[in-house]
């Protein structure tokens, strides 16, 4: 006979041989039928298991029960007693049973005589015994004994604890969503700092990040799913609501799939990385990269500008001379039309040469020429030059006997560059229109020149100075950073803005007054001008 089927008969034995009639249950002979099928089935159960049975709830268990026990004594002994201390976390399921119900409980903590000294852990499936449809006689329970699991499932809680504030300190950010809700489980500190400290444990990507979920991200998330493979994004681009505004991230991330033995994705992990400097960084190094070719463009330019000005002061003086023998040899009744053009010839000839000192000196960072001057008298002057290839029609609105401190000619040429761009940039317009406006403001000479063109399409604006940037398909994109280069020589500034309807509007700041110096006369002005045209000019150089 097997060594188990022996130790079944000898409990058998101990259980028809036992005192029953000192306990609650009464004298074997006399147990109702219920109670001695009962009995049998438990004995013949290799899981441990136990009868409660009568108003006192007096107990029968198997041998898989009684192991470590003196099943003697403990025999027909109130269930309360048997369990002892962990009698407290049984007692409201088995009363549910005694109800007439059906009870499973896991997990509870036994700490008593049965438990020996470390508290264990048991699942107790209760079923109630009836006598009839109503009437609950006893209760039998089946007990598992699950402390292995309940441990394991501790070690795995406090791996899960250390894992977790292992990535609640990790510099990257991490997140862990369940599926197919995207409910998120957990999300570091970086990740909540990420989205601006929002609340997302325990909610949906689209409640919790309803801006990610509007940008892709969960179309991601859903081909993740699909195909069972990780994604990876480097350098993606994100717009993230933040309590101070719309702040834009840029991200390195995985989303990484967790899989279950079926090989179904059941979690997906985000993690990854915020790069927003390390890309703003790089995109510094370029923009200064990109400077400083631009510089080295300029001194370029700068010295061949330099050996142009030498070249063209020639050719300049001989256009002076020439036309100064054609004036003294008019007759003595000449065209009107041919001595205004002889002048003509002649005042912009000393006007280049002109330009082309004070150019030469700024760019030798020399002392610039500082003297008052007529600020309507450099607009109209300005206006002349440009009259030619500007055909749209210019308004002029200058404060009377407005002045300003700086080189006249070198004013002129900033005035006639905003002035050509501004009749260039309303050539799309219906109505073209160029506006002039000059007007003291404080210790400051401001004029304005705007346009209802279409506006200026940089962002930022601040962009149209950059030297070598044209908006123009034919333009070199110089003439307005040498414009706000002169306007900074003069201790002045050169701005532009949009208009709020249409076109944009350039803005030159200048000193008013040379430390209390006098506007010249326009009379001198002109004999200054006129110094050279014929007698004076004859021999002279125009270069610096």
């Amino acid at each position: 006979m097997p060594s188990e089927a022996r130790s079944l008969d000898t409990y058998r034995q101990l259980i028809f041989r036992h005192s029953w009639s000192a306990t609650g249950l009464g004298s074997l002979s006399a147990w109702p039928v219920l109670l001695r099928r009962s009995v049998d089935i438990i004995l013949d159960t290799m899981q441990p298991s136990f009868i409660a049975w009568g108003g006192d709830h007096s107990t029968v268990f198997n041998e898989a029960f009684a192991r470590g026990l003196d099943a003697a004594s403990w025999l027909g002994r109130p269930l309360a007693e048997l369990w002892g201390e962990g009698w407290a976390n049984i007692a409201p399921h088995y009363r549910d049973a005694l109800k007439g119900r059906g009870v499973l409980v896991e997990d509870i903590p036994v700490p008593s005589a049965l438990g020996g000294e470390e508290t264990r852990y048991i699942t107790l499936s209760l079923a109630p015994l009836r006598e009839t449809d109503t009437q609950v006689m006893g209760v039998l329970a089946i007990c598992t004994d699950t402390t292995e699991k309940v441990r394991a499932k501790e070690r795995l809680e406090q791996e899960h604890e250390r894992l977790v504030q292992l990535l609640e300190d990790a510099p990257g950010f991490v997140g862990k969503m369940s599926v197919p809700d995207y409910r998120f489980i957990a999300a570091n500190s970086a990740y909540r700092m990420l989205v601006g400290d929002r609340d997302v444990v325990g909610r949906t990507l689209a409640e919790a990040l309803p801006d990610l979920a509007e940008q892709g991200i969960g179309r991601i998330l859903d081909e993740v799913c699909r195909s069972g493979e990780p994604f990876i994004g480097r350098a993606m681009e994100l717009v993230l609501r933040n309590p101070d505004g719309d702040a834009r991230r840029v991200i390195d991330v995985v989303c990484a799939p967790f899989k279950d033995g079926a090989g179904g994705v059941e979690a997906i992990l985000v993690a990854g990385h915020d790069v927003t400097d390390h890309v703003r960084s790089q995109q510094h190094v370029e923009e200064l990269r990109g400077e400083l070719i631009h510089l080295s463009r300029v001194s370029a330019m700068g010295t061949m500008a330099s050996t142009l000005g030498h070249e063209l002061n020639q050719p300049l003086t001989a256009i002076v001379n020439y036309a100064s023998v054609a004036q003294r040899s008019m007759p003595t009744e000449p065209s009107p039309m041919l001595g205004t053009a002889l002048k003509a010839i002649s005042d912009n000839a000393l006007r280049a040469g002109q330009l082309i000192r004070s150019l030469r000196t700024m760019s030798r960072k020399g002392a610039q020429v500082q003297q008052p001057f007529q600020v309507g008298e450099a607009v109209q002057e300005a206006l002349k030059l440009t009259r030619l290839s500007c055909t749209c029609p210019i308004v002029v609105a200058c404060e009377p006997d407005l002045q300003a401190c700086g080189d006249r000619v070198q004013i002129e040429q900033v005035l006639i560059n905003l002035i050509r761009n501004a009749c260039e940039a309303t050539a799309g317009a219906s109505a073209p229109r160029v506006e002039v406006k000059a007007f003291r403001a404080g210790g400051k000479t401001l004029i304005t020149v705007s346009d209802n063109g279409s506006g200026i399409m940089l962002d930022p604006i601040e962009k149209v100075f950059a030297p070598f940037l044209s908006t123009k398909p034919q333009g070199i994109g110089i003439g307005l950073p040498i414009s706000r280069t002169i306007a900074e020589a003069h201790g002045g500034r050169l701005w532009a803005v949009n208009n709020p309807d249409r076109g944009a509007a350039f803005t030159l700041e200048i000193p008013f007054a040379c430390g209390g110096g006098s506007v010249p006369d326009s009379r001198d002005a002109a004999r200054t001008r006129d110094g050279g045209r014929v007698d004076g000019v004859a021999g002279q150089s125009l270069e610096a």
